[in-house]
């Protein structure tokens, strides 16, 4: 088993934080905005620092994705509706007939586990990764690489106008548009992984500074929302989006050089 990188067990605990931080604070809120202009796509960005499975073979390459992330869907989703079945104010309002919706989403909100969205997502952002790996990264064309990462932010707002416009419930099946999204930061997760920070501390600093007045300037794209495919402004919500990311790399590697304690929260996650 390789080394742990302890900046990266930080990140990951921050954004635990970040994600319960947020659902605490009024979803209308300036801070609540600040928090989900970044912290879904930061989980994304880690786990494709995390990938590496890209050269097993498709069936075993989607057997462990529906092992580690569709099963986990599944059994949350049975609990959430076991729960809500048995708690009698939850199951006043219980509607089998939105059953249909959760299956077409791969959400869960009506049985009070809405958040595993992000699992069927991220499922959906591997299974991407996967052949966007073989067909695009393997060329090793940096501007081929770079051109094609750019053209998924236009495929995504693609899809988004035709699900708004034709599809039912407004929304891409099986969150296969809010996967299209994921994959930009994946897949710049996948390159940083092999980033060597040679940065001088000068640099870091204003890189940090820099960083940071553009997540607090984030609530001027309002409140986004990657699991309804709601970004307001797509340009603005991807600047935010990886300021908001290198901010936390920044914070957790100033971190990690004052504890190992503070990793502990994000060892086992992703």
């Amino acid at each position: 088993m390789g080394k742990r990188i302890v900046w990266i067990d930080i990140a990951k605990g921050l954004g635990i934080l970040l994600v319960i931080a947020g659902h605490l604070f009024l979803y209308d809120s300036k801070i609540s905005a600040i928090i989900f202009s970044f912290h879904m796509p930061l989980f994304f960005f880690f786990a494709g620092m995390l990938e590496h499975d890209g050269d097993l073979n498709f069936s075993e390459y989607l057997k462990k994705g529906i092992k580690k992330l569709l099963l986990p869907w599944a059994i949350f989703f049975i609990v959430g509706l076991a729960v809500t079945l048995g708690i009698p104010a939850w199951r006043a309002n219980f509607n089998a007939a939105d059953t249909p919706v959760a299956f077409y989403t791969l959400t869960a909100d009506y049985v009070h586990v809405g958040q595993i969205w992000f699992l069927s997502c991220l499922f959906g952002v591997k299974i991407f990764f996967y052949f966007f790996n073989k067909l695009v990264i393997k060329s090793n064309n940096m501007p081929f690489i770079f051109l094609s990462l750019s053209g998924l932010t236009i495929v995504q707002m693609i899809l988004r106008l035709f699900a708004n416009t034709y599809l039912p419930y407004h929304i891409l099946p099986f969150q296969l548009g809010s996967a299209f999204i994921g994959l930009v930061f994946y897949v710049a997760g996948y390159f940083y992984k092999n980033y060597r920070d040679e940065l001088s501390k000068t640099v870091r600093f204003w890189n940090f500074v820099v960083c940071l007045a553009l997540v607090l300037y984030s609530p001027h794209n309002e409140h986004v929302n990657i699991a309804s495919m709601d970004l307001k402004n797509n340009y603005f919500f991807y600047i935010f989006a990886f300021a908001g990311i290198f901010l936390t790399i920044s914070a957790s590697k100033f971190i990690a050089d004052l504890s190992w304690k503070w990793a502990e929260p994000g060892k086992n996650l992703l």
